[in-house]
């Protein structure tokens, strides 16, 4: 899923593991699974699905 205008992502948990990253992919801790469902998931953040 990808988000077409950029939303503020402002789980703690979430904001720390990205900060930890380089740019591009990055497998995702189980752990973080559901919070990271929850933002793709709110239909408020407008999450599209890659065809």
């Amino acid at each position: 899923m990808y988000f077409e205008d950029p939303i503020r992502i402002t789980d703690v948990d979430i904001c720390d593991w990205l900060s930890s990253k380089q740019p591009g992919m990055a497998e995702i801790p189980f752990r973080l699974v559901s919070s990271i469902e929850e933002v793709l998931n709110n239909p408020t953040n407008g999450a599209i699905a890659f065809a």
